[in-house]
């Protein structure tokens, strides 16, 4: 069990706070400026941090991009953690809502970290 957080730190750490700022009732985010659709951007930014967390863990382990894992771990998993939460906001957590827009800019987040991560990890992380 340690050996997994040895080698995954980073990304349990990353979802597990994805997750609680998703079904959290209130954030004390009142000095912060706000517009229209900042909770899409947030999203987006949330999912593109948890994919490159993904990235980064799965390619200290040598897991190259272009394999099905890298991209299942670092688009897909996202995908449908983000969709897992979507439905789990709408059913369980009043006063959140759960909205395709949301979920949208979740998986646009995911692809982006996921190509971030592709160009940026080899020039600035090694593999263990």
């Amino acid at each position: 069990m340690l050996r997994f957080f040895r080698f995954y730190g980073l990304s349990c750490v990353v979802g597990i706070t994805i997750f609680y700022l998703c079904i959290a009732r209130t954030l004390p985010v009142d000095d912060v400026p706000k517009f229209e659709g900042i909770d899409k951007v947030v999203h987006f930014l949330m999912y593109l941090g948890f994919a490159a967390a993904l990235c980064m863990d799965h390619y200290r382990l040598n897991v190259p991009f272009n394999s099905k894992r890298m991209i299942f771990m670092a688009i897909v998993f996202p995908v449908i953690y983000g969709g897992l939460i979507e439905i789990l906001q709408e059913n369980f957590f009043p006063p959140r809502s759960g909205e395709w827009a949301d979920f949208l800019a979740d998986s646009l987040g995911a692809v982006a970290g996921y190509f971030l991560a592709k160009a940026l990890l080899p020039r600035f992380v090694k593999k263990w």
